[in-house]
């Protein structure tokens, strides 16, 4: 047999300490498994195998505060079902009102262009006005009655800096 040399007779003992722990470990989490498992067993069983008496012991008292709260948990399921049955119901008044309504709509945006007419006061819209020009007509309106009404900024500036009318209010200095 020939002799190895040391860095390749090294690396088989590591390989063997490596599968040594690997191997411990394994039955170290086996044995933690199996014993999580009877510990779980043992509990499981316990609890089973607990009497429960046939006739619980309370007193009226208790007994009425339980009727109390099953009786206000049974009046709010019902109350949320009706609340729930109401929107289901509203949903669909809604529904048919909007499916009865859409073909009045859908006659008045295609034969007033797309819109225009449909929404208020058009008494002075062209004839075959898109809703693009009719925006555009009405910013045009705005800006111009904005123009016309809005103080210009030589009409909005004070008669004199803040500083000269506090000198003039104040009492002259030095003097008495």
């Amino acid at each position: 047999k020939t002799e190895e040399p040391g860095c390749v007779k090294r690396q088989r003992e590591m390989e063997v300490k490596w599968d040594e722990r690997r191997k411990a470990k394994a039955e170290k989490e086996a044995q933690k498994k199996a014993y999580e498992e009877a510990k779980n067993k043992k509990k499981y069983e316990r609890v089973m195998g607990m009497k429960i008496p046939e006739k619980p012991r309370s007193t009226k008292a208790a007994q009425l505060k339980v009727e109390q709260v099953r009786e206000a948990r049974d009046n709010e399921a019902k109350e949320m079902a009706r609340e729930a049955a109401r929107e289901a119901a509203r949903k669909k008044r809604l529904r048919e009102v909007g499916k009865a309504l859409q073909p009045i709509i859908d006659a008045t945006y295609n034969t007033a262009g797309a819109g225009a007419g449909a929404g208020g006061d058009d008494g002075d819209a062209e004839p075959g006005e898109t809703l693009k020009q009719k925006m555009r007509r009405q910013k045009r309106e705005m800006e111009a009655k904005i123009k016309a009404t809005r103080p210009s900024l030589i009409q909005r500036l004070p008669g004199a800096p803040p500083r000269a009318k506090a000198r003039g209010r104040a009492p002259p200095a030095g003097g008495a």
